[in-house]
C-alpha cells in the first residue's frame, strides 16, 4: 500500500506549523486542566511508570481518566492489542475502539504512537478534502465520534474512496504521518521538541473548523 505522498505532507506541515505559531508552552490544552507542556510531561511521567513496572490497571485508569473515557472495560485485551501494534496488524476488536486504544498506545511509547480520535480524523479529512485527496480519508466510524457537530461533519466524507480498508490500517499510516510532519516542522515558542506536539496540534485544530 502506498504511503501518503510528500507533496501532501509538505502542505499539511505548513498548515500545522502556522497553527503552532500561536501556541505557547503555558497555553491551556483541550479541557483546560493542563497546559501544553504539562500534557507532555504527564505522558512522559506515566510512560516512565509503565516502563518501570507493568502496564496495569492503575496506569490504564489514569490514562482513561485523563482522556475522558469512563466506560473502558477491555483492560485484559491490552497485551493482545500491543502485540498486534508491534506486528502492524490491528484486529477488529482493537481498531473498533481506536480512540481508546490509541490513547493507551500513546502512553506506552509517546515518541512512536499517537492518539487518533474523531476530532483528529475530522481535521485530517477536512484537509484532504480541501486538497482533493480523498484516497487519504480516515475511515473513522462517525457513530463513535464525540459530539453531534463532529459526527455530522464526519458523515460528509466519501469514505468509500479511501485507500484504507479500515481504521486499523489508517492508524498505522497515521503514526508514520505524525513522524513525517515532525521531521518537517520547526517546533516554535520553546514548545517541547517531540512528535506528540504535532498530534496535539491536529487535535486542537478541530475548533477552527
Amino acid at each position: 500500500m502506498k504511503n501518503i505522498d510528500s507533496k501532501t505532507i509538505d502542505k499539511l506541515s505548513k498548515r500545522v506549523s502556522n497553527y503552532l505559531k500561536d501556541i505557547k508552552p503555558n497555553t491551556y490544552y483541550w479541557n483546560g486542566k493542563m497546559t501544553w507542556i504539562e500534557t507532555i510531561k504527564h505522558r512522559d511521567t506515566i510512560s516512565r511508570q509503565i516502563k518501570k513496572s507493568s502496564y496495569g490497571a492503575t496506569e490504564i485508569s489514569k490514562i482513561m481518566c485523563w482522556g475522558g473515557i469512563r466506560n473502558f472495560r477491555d483492560n485484559g485485551h491490552l497485551p493482545v492489542a500491543l502485540m498486534e501494534l508491534k506486528n502492524n496488524n490491528l484486529k477488529y476488536k482493537t481498531y473498533s475502539r481506536i480512540s481508546s486504544f490509541s490513547k493507551l498506545f500513546s502512553f506506552f511509547k509517546p515518541e512512536k504512537y499517537f492518539i487518533l480520535d474523531s476530532r483528529v480524523s475530522l481535521v485530517l479529512n477536512s484537509f484532504f478534502e480541501e486538497i482533493d485527496k480523498p484516497e487519504y480519508f480516515i475511515p473513522f466510524n462517525q457513530r463513535s465520534a464525540q459530539g453531534k457537530k463532529v459526527r455530522k461533519k464526519l458523515l460528509n466524507f466519501r469514505i468509500h474512496e479511501s485507500m484504507f480498508d479500515n481504521i486499523g490500517i489508517a492508524y498505522l499510516h497515521y503514526n508514520h504521518l505524525i513522524i513525517d510532519l515532525f521531521k518537517k516542522i520547526n517546533i516554535p515558542n520553546n514548545l517541547p521538541k517531540c512528535p506528540e506536539i504535532i498530534e496535539m496540534a491536529l487535535f486542537s485544530m478541530y475548533k477552527k473548523l
